[in-house]
């Protein structure tokens, strides 16, 4: 009993640590003259999981490590934001 207790929480504790957590950023109003201010993979997350939200205006405010994401999408690493356009569906400026 032990060990399946043991296992059942080795396995949940390995899905949490890579689990992203969509994070608002904390500071803007997605206004031109008050942006959104994206410092954290979990800022970018929010904006890819809130499609309402890709017409905002953003400042991206630190360098964002996604090494992470490498293993997403079933090996093919970061889905784009935004609609049409392949690889540059970011319209504007980031």
């Amino acid at each position: 009993m032990k060990k399946i207790f043991t296992t059942i929480l080795a396995i949940l504790l390995t899905a949490m640590a890579y689990t992203q957590t969509a994070t608002a950023p904390a500071v803007g109003d997605g206004s031109a003259g008050n942006p959104y201010q994206i410092a954290t993979l979990n800022n970018l997350y929010w904006i890819s999981q809130n499609p309402t939200k890709w017409y905002s205006h953003y400042i991206q405010t630190a360098n964002i490590n996604a090494s992470a994401t490498s293993t997403w999408n079933s090996g093919a690493g970061w889905q784009s934001i935004g609609y049409g356009n392949g690889a540059k569906s970011i319209q504007g400026n980031l």
